[in-house]
């Protein structure tokens, strides 16, 4: 939950010791963390009311005049629905009104189709590494030098690897370039060891 979505749902976020959503701390902090912690979630809250509420009630107003402050409707919110896991973190405290969904657009895995693909996972011994920019970032646009590196350091691993490359399949060594790669379902996959990711 967003460090200025708690309030106004009755959760008892205390930054001494419930991390702030933006920050890279663990629930094992110790006292500096907690103290900047606490600083991180009074600056985003008087962020959000301040400076973004303010913007964001003056758009409002111009646009449905008037209608009620953002923040008077934000806090008669009923259930907010959030998209994570008690089994991903340390459960934090949280009132009735938060109920935690995270999954539940997961789809099972399906059977992989693609014969060359199934061989590829099958027959690895050491496993597969999965390589994938995901389908914004294009593999070919990396600079020449940089996807050398790339290919150098993949072929050095005793793994094979399937490398999601926009120009086709093919295999070359222990890569499997493809062109789109079932992600979900060659995760699924009992040989997958490891799995490298823009992470967007």
């Amino acid at each position: 939950l967003l460090p200025w979505a708690h309030g106004r749902v009755g959760n008892a976020a205390n930054p001494a010791y419930v991390p702030v959503f933006f920050s890279e701390f663990s629930n094992d902090m110790d006292i500096i963390s907690r103290a900047l912690n606490v600083v991180y979630y009074a600056a985003s809250n008087f962020y959000y009311d301040k400076i973004m509420g303010a913007e964001s009630d003056k758009l409002i107003e111009r646009h449905f005049p008037g209608c009620p402050p953002l923040r008077s409707i934000a806090e008669d919110v009923s259930l907010i629905l959030v998209n994570t896991h008690d089994s991903l973190h340390k459960p934090p405290p949280s009132s009735p009104r938060v109920v935690q969904v995270g999954g539940m657009h997961v789809r099972d895995p399906q059977p992989l189709k693609d014969a060359v693909l199934v061989d590829f996972l099958e027959t690895a011994e050491q496993g597969v590494i999965l390589f994938s920019m995901g389908s914004m970032f294009r593999s070919e646009s990396l600079p020449r030098d940089k996807r050398e590196a790339f290919d150098k350091a993949l072929r050095r691993v005793p793994q094979k690897v399937v490398w999601k490359w926009e120009s086709g399949k093919a295999v070359n060594g222990n890569i499997l370039y493809m062109d789109w790669v079932p992600q979900r379902d060659v995760l699924a996959h009992r040989n997958v060891v490891l799995f490298i990711y823009h992470g967007g």
